[in-house]
């Protein structure tokens, strides 16, 4: 078991890395989404 300290370098940057690859990963949903959904309407 890991002891959570300020040391624990590796597992915040695991952390950091997923919640931009989740962030970015929903932006690019809501982008497609939206940009499908102009074509739809402007068609």
């Amino acid at each position: 078991m890991q002891q959570k300290s300020s040391g624990n370098v590796p597992a915040k940057a695991a952390a950091i890395f997923l919640w931009v690859a989740v962030i970015i990963a929903l932006g690019y949903g809501v982008t497609q989404t939206s940009l499908q959904a102009a074509t739809l309407f402007t068609g």
